[in-house]
């Protein structure tokens, strides 16, 4: 075995995990106050789409201030960004993520943010996660997953980062009338609580991402 090989071993094997928080909209963020960990630090927090900008005040108190990465579907892009800017968030957003559980939602045109570096799923991406998505059991044929689903999947298996979650229904127990922090938002029929909350027991059991208030 030659020294270099081992060199480049040793250097993979010390290259630092990145730790990233996600934070859900699910309506169990509201079931506990935010306490914040002194015993980890975070490279990326996220946040989802939109819906929650104008009421951010209200859900700091359950999810705390922080966060610097947008997650986003090519379908909410435009809006979410307007919502941020019209409640004065956007200058916390330093990246945007393009997430998307079909490949056919990527056509869809959108006008990127200047200034801001965007991270966008390959369609080598797409195969990988989808992959994971029938090797869990998910049903695709049935279901699209959704945003937060694919996320975890793409950070946890295709970029190697330890997932926190924080905000996301774990036991399956959101109503679809009644999931997300924002009351005016639905669950639409295609989406699957109760496939998506197995398919995250799954996770955690494994490792591949755990709760936040685990740690």
């Amino acid at each position: 075995m030659s020294i270099l090989f081992v060199f480049l071993i040793t250097r993979l094997s010390l290259k630092k995990m990145k730790n990233v928080l996600l934070i859900g909209n699910s309506k169990q963020l509201e079931n506990r106050i935010f306490v914040e960990k002194t015993n980890i630090k975070f490279d990326q927090i996220c946040r989802f789409t939109l819906g929650w900008a104008h009421i951010y005040d209200k859900i700091k108190k359950h999810s705390g201030k922080a966060f610097d990465t947008l997650v986003l579907h090519y379908y909410c892009h435009d809006a979410a960004l307007n919502e941020l800017r019209k409640y004065k968030l956007i200058h916390n957003v330093k990246n945007i993520m393009m997430m998307a559980p079909k490949l056919s939602h990527t056509l869809k045109p959108v006008k990127y943010a200047s200034g801001i570096p965007y991270e966008k799923l390959t369609k080598n991406d797409f195969r990988k996660i989808h992959k994971v998505l029938i090797e869990y059991g998910f049903p695709l044929s049935q279901f699209t997953p959704r945003t937060g689903i694919i996320t975890i999947i793409y950070l946890s298996f295709l970029k190697n980062c330890k997932v926190y979650l924080l905000g996301f229904d774990v036991e399956g127990i959101d109503s679809v009338s009644d999931q997300h922090i924002e009351t005016e938002i639905k669950l639409s029929p295609d989406h699957t609580i109760l496939h998506e909350s197995r398919l995250l027991q799954k996770l955690i059991k494994e490792g591949r991402c755990c709760l936040y208030y685990d740690i």
